[in-house]
């Protein structure tokens, strides 16, 4: 095998494990596996119950996460949240005139995804490179 044919190859081991697979189960069965990915519930769930203790304002973060959040993106994967999906929900909750809600949602869900990042559940965070609707870090 050629340096760059094993380039290629680490390349493609990567690409199917960020998508969820599951290589080394593959090689040693010869089957596609994918790895079960946390939904969005999941690690929004699990954000509350680490946080509880620390933070002042829970039932406000449950209620966003609730309202907000989970109807939106529950069901789904956490890893196929997109920065699309996140600028879309903001838009949303800021033409039902709610534009301090869509700052709070906005950074919350940076919240939860840095949560999951920190405990592996996810690797990246759509709100990355993105700024809270109303313009402030």
């Amino acid at each position: 095998m050629t340096l760059t044919e094993a380039s290629d190859k680490a390349k493609e081991v990567v690409s199917a494990a960020a998508m969820g697979n599951d290589p080394a189960t593959e090689k040693q069965t010869g089957k596609k596996i994918e790895r079960e990915a946390p939904t969005f519930a999941d690690i929004a769930n699990e954000f509350i119950d680490q946080k509880t203790n620390s933070l002042r304002t829970i039932n406000e973060v449950q209620r966003i996460i609730r309202k907000e959040l989970i109807p939106e993106w529950g069901q789904h994967k956490a890893r196929d949240i997109q920065r699309r999906d996140v600028l879309a929900l903001t838009q949303k909750i800021i033409d039902r005139n709610a534009g301090i809600m869509a700052n709070r949602t906005f950074s919350l869900v940076r919240r939860i995804y840095n949560h999951g990042i920190k405990f592996e559940r996810v690797d990246l965070n759509p709100t990355s490179g993105l700024t809270p609707p109303g313009g402030q870090e």
